[in-house]
Order: structure tokens, then C-alpha cells, then sequence
């Protein structure tokens, strides 16, 4: 473990993580819907990284 590795009392689990891209797409649904196409992209570039990020581990 690194110094910027969090403590396994921080750590976040996975579920939480999967719950939160959902959550991002859902957003940016909804920026999309309402026209804000850069807004939706830059939410689905999050729930991207963040998904690829689940998949390292």
C-alpha cells in the first residue's frame, strides 16, 4: 500500500462505487435531456473513469 492508498476504514465498497455510476449516468440523462450536451459528456467521462477504475481492482 502506497501513502496515498486509502486505510481499509476509508475504503469505499465496491457496491457504493457501482450505486454512484448508475447515479452518474441517471445525471446525465437528465443534462442531456435538457440539452446540456457537454455537461452530460463530462458525467459520462466520470461514470467511465470511475467504472474502468472498478474493473482494475
Amino acid at each position: 500500500m502506497t501513502d496515498t492508498d486509502e486505510t481499509p476504514e476509508d475504503a469505499v465498497p465496491v457496491a457504493e462505487l457501482e450505486t454512484l455510476v448508475d447515479q452518474f449516468r441517471e445525471r446525465a440523462d437528465d443534462r442531456m435531456s435538457l440539452g446540456l450536451i457537454e455537461a452530460s459528456d463530462g458525467i459520462n467521462r466520470c461514470a467511465d473513469e470511475l467504472e474502468a477504475l472498478i474493473e482494475a481492482e
